[in-house]
């Protein structure tokens, strides 16, 4: 007993596993637009609404500073009427994300919500 306690204590040691990277977001993301159109700064991210070439395309880009503080989020775009609300997708952790927006979409004045769908609140706003 006095010897094979210290080797399970080692071999509990040895097969804790080594931080997993999550190589499959990385590899999902989309390229950055070249233009940036608009640009919004605050506590928890950075956004920027960017945009192609010819301008036809459009992309939100938000950049996490910090860790969330809610388990899960969803991003919305409310242009100026509240029944507009988008989805436009969903946050996991600190990083960058990109999202192709639809086109004719109102961006001036516009809101980035951060939603927890659990507590059913926006627990972070943004204004473009």
């Amino acid at each position: 007993m006095a010897i094979v306690l210290p080797l399970l204590y080692i071999a509990a040691i040895i097969a804790i596993p080594e931080r997993i990277v999550d190589q499959q977001q990385k590899q999902n993301q989309a390229a950055p637009l070249p233009r940036i159109l608009i640009s919004a700064n605050s506590s928890l991210c950075i956004v920027y609404v960017r945009s192609d070439a010819s301008g036809t395309n459009l992309q939100l880009e938000i950049m996490l500073k910090k860790p969330l503080t809610e388990p899960e989020a969803l991003v919305y775009l409310t242009p100026q009427s509240v029944a507009d609300k988008v989805l436009i997708g969903k946050l996991n952790s600190t990083g960058v994300y990109r999202f192709a927006l639809k086109s004719g979409l109102e961006l001036k004045n516009s809101k980035v919500e951060f939603f927890n769908p659990l507590s059913n609140s926006v627990f972070h706003s943004i204004t473009l």
